[in-house]
């Protein structure tokens, strides 16, 4: 019931860009998107990312887009480090997208 309570959230937001976090695997990401979805409404979203991150209980970060919103490249920040160690507990990841006007990024 939480997942599909997920889903609901995901159709009633319509976004055209989600960025997710506490993502098991890209193939949970991708049943997500294909299967609990479709059960409360109709958008699917048409490109799936998911990102390793430096979580050791393999938690992942992700990133869903609406057709018109094609990722053009990704840069990930896993590596990123200071005095103190990494910065990022996950990752930072860097999008660019295509749009109908032009190339924008999203961290």
């Amino acid at each position: 019931m939480a997942i599909e309570n997920a889903g609901r959230v995901f159709y009633e937001l319509d976004a055209d860009i989600f960025c997710v976090e506490e993502t098991e695997s890209r193939t949970a990401l991708n049943y997500f998107n294909e299967t609990v979805i479709p059960k409360v409404g109709d958008p699917i979203y048409d490109h799936v990312m998911l990102i390793d991150g430096n979580d050791d209980r393999r938690i992942d970060v992700g990133i869903m887009t609406k057709q018109s919103f094609d990722i053009q490249s990704l840069v990930s920040h896993v590596d990123n480090s200071d005095a103190h160690g990494k910065i990022f507990s996950r990752d930072c990841p860097e999008y660019k997208f295509s749009t109908s006007w032009g190339i924008r990024c999203l961290y």
